[in-house]
């Protein structure tokens, strides 16, 4: 099985998290499928990176639960910390990414999305931290992403527990203007740069 499905277009390549059954959520094999699409990318073509989730129902719904219930202690932090790595190759990634969030994106995935560049949301995205589960997040989350939303947003997203709409989290552009991502990644144009929110972007996509 890929866990993650990747395609190319127009400068765009397209990461398809494949856990649908699953509501994506975020494994071993995952997290791997995606250190080693980021690997394969060829920067002289791709422009920018797309994240999202199979299926409608949900982005990435949090770390896998059932998998990690037999982690030893050891097993448990490693995989934290190899979460905490792919997140990071993400965000210091030397072109944009941007997560396409459809449907849930909690806990894992929460961080995940903001680990990208720029979140491009459905209607029905809704972003948090699966607070029931026992599981906070560590303090490098709020470290890491604050400096793109204020703390306060950052803890906001990470602990809230009632989780929060698209709007929170999400590029204003597409709540305002309704569009799926799919419609701008189509057409080849880089249908962020209207935004005032995806313009402070400090990457530039390669030409």
């Amino acid at each position: 099985m890929r866990y993650v499905i990747v395609t190319e277009e127009k400068g765009a390549a397209l990461f398809t998290i494949n856990r649908e059954e699953a509501m994506n959520a975020l494994n071993p094999e995952v997290l791997a499928g995606l250190e080693h699409a980021l690997d394969a990318v060829n920067l002289e073509k791709t422009r920018c990176i797309i994240i999202t989730g199979a299926g409608k129902k949900a982005f990435a719904a949090g770390a896998d639960i059932g998998s990690m219930q037999n982690f030893t202690q050891e097993e448990g932090k490693a995989f934290s910390q190899y979460g905490s790595h792919v997140f990071r190759k993400i965000e210091t990634f030397p072109i944009p990414v941007i997560a396409a969030v459809n449907g849930y994106a909690l806990g894992g995935g929460c961080e995940l999305a903001m680990a990208c560049d720029i979140r491009i949301a459905s209607e029905n995205a809704v972003l948090g931290n699966r607070s029931h589960s026992g599981i906070r997040r560590n303090t490098a989350s709020v470290q890491a992403h604050s400096h793109r939303k204020s703390k306060g947003t950052a803890l906001y997203m990470l602990e809230d527990r009632s989780q929060g709409s698209a709007g929170g989290g999400a590029c204003k552009c597409s709540v305002s203007q309704r569009e799926s991502f799919r419609a701008g990644y189509e057409a080849g144009t880089p249908y962020w740069a209207e935004c005032p929110d995806c313009s402070q972007s400090g990457k530039k996509s390669s030409q």
